[in-house]
């Protein structure tokens, strides 16, 4: 799951140019056909690629 939310962000500012539900329609491919508990366990992946997003942003 960590890779395939890194990339979503790879190149994004000339994908959304494109296609302006570009990020939404990301997401709803990522988790498609995923069970809750699925979905629920992939809560540590997606929170470890915010905050990797967040650092590389701003910093710390």
């Amino acid at each position: 799951m960590e890779k395939e939310l890194l990339s979503i962000f790879e190149d994004w500012e000339n994908k959304l140019d494109k296609d302006e539900r570009y990020f939404s329609n990301s997401y709803e491919k990522l988790i498609y056909g995923l069970s809750s508990e699925t979905a629920f366990n992939h809560i540590p992946d997606v929170l470890k690629v915010l905050l990797m997003l967040k650092r590389q942003l701003f910093g710390k």
